[in-house]
């Protein structure tokens, strides 16, 4: 088992370990309970699975085919229990915390960036909350999550692009869709500090927020043997590393109510040196981008 820095740099072959009985509880119409326990969730909920695990299976995609479909209503009853789950651990924040102070180790232009949404959710004069929340920019709705101002189900994806970057079509192929990362993995790429030590990637609200232009022009593009697309940014953590994500091209998600196709980011976080030269190196991988 992987330890703790190699969790928090993807270590993407544990993921397996908890997507194989959540597909199996999907696909064989067993309850997600049952086999969900069969695991130990002290080796496996590092931060990086909890938007791995949800977002690849949302596209109820057969494991075994590869074939992408809408999600079925017994997947859909699974990942809500899989998320009360999570929720239950202490890993995402509860409904209650909405209202909650932000962190008071955040940076200063991170409490700006909170202050200018605080202010937008208060002063929304003919519009409703959900409306105010759907006009954000990716950074003001990272800085709501973060925070716990606004709640999973009022925002179960944060809107990163209106479209995708045209590198990526050009270079991986990829479809020009929007690009979305879940309420879960932008919790955990942003957050600092919690009740799971260990699980937060520490970006913060302020860094994500230049993650949309940043995408336009990578350092690196990587196609991983898992068939996602990893983009380097030339972005920095606050301890120097480069900002690495971790990509689904098109994924079948629920938003608002229509199963459409996005580009989703799995995961967000700083990535060491060697790990990065690792996954140039790395069998069934292909540099697309040195």
């Amino acid at each position: 088992m992987p330890g703790r820095s190699a969790a928090g740099e993807g270590a993407e072959e544990v993921v397996s370990d908890l997507l194989s009985p959540l597909a199996e509880a999907t696909y064989r119409d067993e309850s997600l309970a049952v086999l969900y326990r069969q695991l130990d969730p002290a080796d496996l909920l590092y931060s990086f699975m909890i938007g791995a695990a949800i977002s690849t299976l949302a596209s109820g995609a057969s494991a075994a085919t590869g074939q992408r479909a809408e999600a079925s209503p017994k997947y859909r009853a699974n990942e809500a229990e899989y998320l009360n789950l999570l929720e239950r651990k202490g890993l995402l924040p509860p409904e209650s915390s909405k209202n909650a102070v932000p962190d008071g180790t955040a940076k200063e232009n991170t409490r700006n960036l909170l202050q200018r949404v605080k202010e937008k959710l208060s002063s929304h004069i003919g519009k409703t909350r959900a409306q105010v929340i759907r006009s954000m920019s990716f950074g003001e709705q990272v800085a709501d999550i973060e925070s716990g101002l606004i709640s999973r189900k009022e925002k179960p994806f944060a809107n990163v692009r209106e479209t995708t970057p045209e590198i990526l079509v050009w270079e991986a192929g990829a479809d020009p869709l929007p690009i979305i990362m879940s309420y879960e993995s932008a919790f955990l790429s942003a957050r600092s500090e919690g009740p799971q030590p260990g699980h937060y990637h520490k970006l913060g609200a302020e860094l994500m927020s230049q993650i949309p232009e940043a995408m336009e022009h990578p350092l690196k593009i990587i196609r991983q043997k898992n068939g996602r697309i990893a983009e380097v940014l030339d972005l920095k953590d606050q301890n120097e590393r480069k900002v690495f994500l971790s990509i689904e091209l098109s994924a079948i998600k629920d938003v608002d109510g229509t199963h459409s196709a996005y580009n989703l980011i799995i995961t967000a976080f700083g990535a060491e040196e060697n790990y990065i030269e690792r996954q140039l190196g790395k069998e069934g991988n292909t540099v697309l981008k040195k």
